[in-house]
């Protein structure tokens, strides 16, 4: 009898052991990894937190993450956990939401110009809301997507500065009128990161224009699109909630925001070596093994040297460069430490149109991407 309680005893340990032994070489080779530069890692609980922030923000609203800001398929399936909607651009996007099975009312495709297959390869899979800004755009829907929600975006550069410029503009839309109300579901625009409520509340004047004007015994839309971030001043969020929530109870509105730097810029690091550090002309030139090519085109929220302790020093004027011909600046930054040779460097908050401009410059190979 004790020799079978050793035995079982045995067989538990050496179960517990192997489990031990692959965490142990999970870790080991994930550590490797780490190694391997240039290279993104994700953090999943950042990127959650900042969706959870954003959604908080923008309470009076359905989250619909916008994936050109990073499409990467560890995002789309973090945020599908989260019951996030996405705003797709492209067949390429469209199949990675299906890849993690997200709900087809979840999907919206806010691109103002779409091919004609594009169009009915979503149709035909499920997707139902559609934006487009040109009437000869709305005669595509009405026969490639007929049952499809038709969201107009409208034109609003004239009233707020350095905004996108699509949309329709009010005379396209006055000499359209009876065609466009009779068709469309919803209005839509796109602040561009203008965070004056005084800008947001012309743009929402403009679109009750037509929001007035629609049949109310259908959902009407209203989607106040991106560029909404988590730095806006104080009293911003509060306001611009105020007047959407005037707007959902006066017109019974299904109201959507496409936030997409916001939600996933502070959730990404990039891990670089320092290859070079020359001193010119008052500047220090640090030349990284990420660039360009590997998405690498603006500047990072901090900078940290990982892999030896820094003490404070002169501040000095880094510039920062990649090793491709091209020999241009990515971005300049004052530090209080040295940066040297052999360094490895985590970039911090560079989760934002970085993935997204991986390209192929100098046939360099895509870097890794890991979820830490």
């Amino acid at each position: 009898m004790k020799s079978k309680l050793v035995l079982i005893d045995f067989y538990k340990f050496n179960a517990h052991y192997m489990q031990l032994w692959k965490i142990y070489d999970h870790l080991e080779i994930r550590e490797e990894k780490m190694k391997n530069t240039p290279l993104y890692i994700l953090n999943k609980d950042r990127i959650v937190e900042c969706y959870q922030d954003m959604s908080a923000k923008l309470n009076q609203c359905d989250i619909f993450y916008s994936m050109k800001a990073n499409p990467d398929i560890n995002v789309v399936k973090i945020l599908k956990e989260e019951n996030c909607g996405f705003e797709i651009s492209s067949l390429e996007e469209f199949q990675k939401v299906l890849s993690v099975r997200a709900p087809l009312d979840r999907i919206l495709c806010g691109l103002p110009i779409k091919k004609v297959e594009m169009i009915e390869y979503m149709y035909e899979n499920g997707v139902r809301y559609f934006g487009f800004d040109d009437m000869k755009e709305l005669i595509k829907l009405n026969k490639y997507a007929p049952d499809a929600k038709k969201i107009l975006r409208i034109y609003i550069s004239d009233i707020i500065p350095d905004s996108i410029e699509y949309g329709m503009n009010q005379k396209n839309i006055e000499e359209n009128e009876n065609e466009l109300l009779s068709s469309i579901d919803g209005v839509a625009f796109h602040i561009s990161k203008n965070g004056n409520i005084e800008f947001s509340n012309r743009v929402l004047d403009r679109s009750e224009e037509i929001i007035r004007k629609l049949n109310k015994d259908k959902p009407i839309i209203l989607n106040i699109g991106g560029g909404y971030e988590s730095n806006f001043s104080e009293d911003y969020y509060p306001k611009l909630n105020e007047r959407l929530k005037e707007l959902k109870n006066k017109y019974n509105l299904q109201i959507i925001a496409e936030p997409g730097s916001a939600i996933i810029n502070k959730g990404v690091r990039i891990r670089t070596k320092v290859i070079l550090v020359k001193e010119r002309e008052g500047f220090y030139d640090v030349y990284l093994d990420a660039g360009i090519p590997t998405g690498l085109m603006r500047k990072p929220g901090s900078i940290q040297v990982i892999n030896r302790s820094v003490e404070k020093g002169k501040r000095k004027i880094y510039r920062f460069l990649d090793i491709t011909s091209l020999h241009r600046p990515l971005f300049q930054i004052f530090l209080k430490h040295d940066i040297q040779e052999e360094d490895l460097l985590d970039l911090e908050e560079c989760g934002a149109y970085t993935i997204s401009y991986i390209n192929q410059f100098h046939s360099w190979p895509e870097p890794m991407i890991i979820v830490d």
